[in-house]
């Protein structure tokens, strides 16, 4: 009886092991910092991660974000913007006008794309009705400055920010 016993506690024992083992298999699959991937121009509504994977273009702007707690991160990619219309780079926009924070612009390349012609009012990076945020180490070319409202980054309506290595 005791050799039956013994069994028992052998697979109990088992079973535990299994167990365990399962859980740190599934704990190595999850991400907690997973970023997601960008391949074209448009709106971030979401909070998270998100990283530049190819080369992006736009007739007017191209990238605006609408959330707070929004990390971009262009991994030294182009993004050309404006090639027919006036516009921004990249944007923050706030949908009720509450100010968006942790906001992070980086590594981007951004090109005011229209070099044949005049395009008024491009904006390489706009943070706009922002707070807590951080632009860094961005590069921003061809820009027309003798066009009226033309700037590389342009900070309206916002406090407390980091603007740096741009």
């Amino acid at each position: 009886m005791s050799g039956i016993r013994l069994l028992g506690v052998d697979k109990l024992r088992i079973f535990k092991i299994f167990i365990l083992v399962m859980f740190f298999l599934i704990s190595l699959t999850i991400d907690v910092n997973a970023q997601t991937p960008l391949t074209s121009c448009g709106t971030i509504n979401t909070p998270g991660s998100y990283i530049l994977v190819n080369n992006v273009s736009s007739s007017g702007s191209c990238f605006t974000i609408n959330s707070s707690n929004v990390n971009l991160n262009c991994q030294g990619r182009r993004i050309v913007y404006a090639l027919s219309q006036a516009g921004y780079g990249i944007t923050t926009s706030s949908i009720n006008n509450t100010l968006l924070s942790n906001v992070v612009i980086k590594n981007c390349n951004i090109d005011q794309g229209n070099t044949s012609q005049l395009v008024a009012y491009t904006i390489g990076i706009g943070l706009v009705l922002a707070k807590d945020s951080v632009v860094e180490n961005n590069g921003i070319y061809n820009l027309f400055f003798n066009s009226p409202g033309s700037v590389g980054i342009l900070i309206n309506s916002s406090k407390n920010n980091i603007i740096r290595y741009n």
